[in-house]
């Protein structure tokens, strides 16, 4: 789900840093095909590495799909 994502990224970040990290994160959401997310995709690997970890949402649902 992309509200928990969001929250995710959200509660690493420090606030003032907030807005514009979650504009770039939008970014790659809003793309509309494969290919053009791919090429904003940069802007995941420009996080520290302990927050790419977080990024990814511990639902167990996604988890599961994740693994599909």
């Amino acid at each position: 789900c992309l509200v928990h994502v969001m929250r995710n990224i959200c509660a690493k970040v420090r606030v003032d840093d907030r807005e514009t990290i979650m504009n770039e994160f939008m970014q790659i959401h809003q793309q509309p095909n494969k290919e053009a997310a791919i090429k904003v995709l940069h802007v995941f690997y420009d996080y520290p590495k302990q927050i790419r970890a977080s990024i990814y949402s511990t639902n167990m649902i996604e988890s599961f799909n994740n693994v599909i």
